[in-house]
């Protein structure tokens, strides 16, 4: 170190002694069967599962509420936290990611390996090309899966759910 005298043989031995030992009971070092052993499946399906934070966050048992209305910032706070690819969404998308446009992502994502639905104007863009009219294209329907009014809060749940579900032929304590 910077300054300081060098230690004395004895206080690098024991320094070294030290080192081995805290490698050792984190299994850095040893035989190969026993070096950096992970916890049994369900036990780490059960951590990724309850990682913090919780589904049940802001949810009041006695009441059987939430504390917080589904708009509130601090669910857009939680779905980052929890999801990293919400929070990559967000921090590349500013103020224009929607929960709803989120949570069609994620269907996408589990329905067709992650290819984008064609949206709507490419739709009405290749029926105006086809030679369509105006009146062909009032006649289609649009479906829309996540309304106006799906929020943070919901999206949250949603992803909780699906993680638990994917989760769930790991998690051996049914």
């Amino acid at each position: 170190m910077l300054g300081q005298p060098c230690p004395d043989a004895e206080a690098l031995r024991q320094r070294l002694h030290r080192a081995i030992t805290n490698s050792k009971a984190k299994k850095y070092h040893g035989s190969s069967e026993h070096m950096n052993e992970l916890p049994p499946l369900n036990e780490q399906a059960k951590a990724y599962l309850l990682a913090e934070p919780s589904p049940f966050l802001h949810y009041d048992s006695k009441t059987k509420k939430f504390t917080l209305d589904g708009a509130d910032p601090a669910w857009r706070t939680a779905c980052m936290k929890k999801f990293d690819w919400i929070r990559r969404a967000v921090d590349q998308g500013a103020k224009k990611v929607t929960p709803a446009a989120l949570a069609l992502q994620s269907d996408m994502n589990e329905i067709e390996g992650g290819r984008k639905e064609q949206s709507l104007a490419q739709h009405v863009r290749e029926l105006q090309q086809a030679g369509h009219s105006e009146s062909d294209l009032a006649q289609e329907t649009v479906y829309e899966d996540y309304g106006a009014t799906f929020s943070w809060r919901d999206l949250f749940h949603k992803l909780c759910f699906e993680q638990m579900v994917a989760s769930f032929d790991k998690l051996l304590d049914f």
